[in-house]
């Protein structure tokens, strides 16, 4: 819709499918394909790769990167830009790897692969909850102004029970 025809989006998977011509479905065949120093075929050459839900980054996928910025990039030049986006509070795949340290250690994982200065922003706007919820949140779970919040709503009435009573049901009947 914006006439972007210079960008792609791929998860880590279906890059390595489209441009390594291998299958690449789970972790192992990213594994599969850094380990066998797989060639590149037919990628352009790239200036700026945008690396998302770093927070979310596994130690495969760090080395599946750097293969990828090897491949596209002649050693002597520096010249691609990275930006390293994520939320230290949103890891979710810390179960099967994934790291935030990814995240916060980027300038110095990364350093090797540019020539720009490295700049850090801090998120801690959110354009999901009202303002209402973030109140909320920063009061009594976090106990701290974390969450800026952009959205305004109706005022949100917490309740506190026991789970396993009636009264959360009758509270969910009553707006139904």
């Amino acid at each position: 819709d914006l006439g972007i025809s210079h960008a792609e989006l791929h998860t880590y998977h279906a890059f390595g499918a489209k441009y390594y011509k291998a299958p690449c479905v789970t972790d192992s065949h990213l594994h599969t394909i850094v380990r066998k120093n797989m060639a590149i075929k037919n990628a352009p050459a790239w200036r700026c790769i945008i690396l998302d839900e770093q927070q979310d980054m596994t130690f495969d996928y760090y080395e599946f990167c750097h293969k990828i910025v090897r491949d596209i990039q002649p050693r002597a030049q520096k010249d691609i830009l990275f930006v390293i986006v994520g939320d230290v509070y949103q890891n979710i795949y810390a179960y099967k790897g994934g790291d935030a340290r990814f995240l916060t250690s980027g300038p110095r994982l990364f350093h090797a692969n540019t020539c720009y200065d490295w700049k850090t922003l801090r998120i801690d706007t959110s354009y999901r909850v009202t303002h209402h919820m973030a109140h909320f949140l920063n009061r009594y779970f976090l106990h701290y102004d974390r969450i800026k919040a952009q959205k305004s709503g109706h005022p949100i009435r917490y309740l506190q029970c026991d789970a396993f009573s009636k009264t959360p049901f009758q509270e969910i009947r009553a707006y139904l």
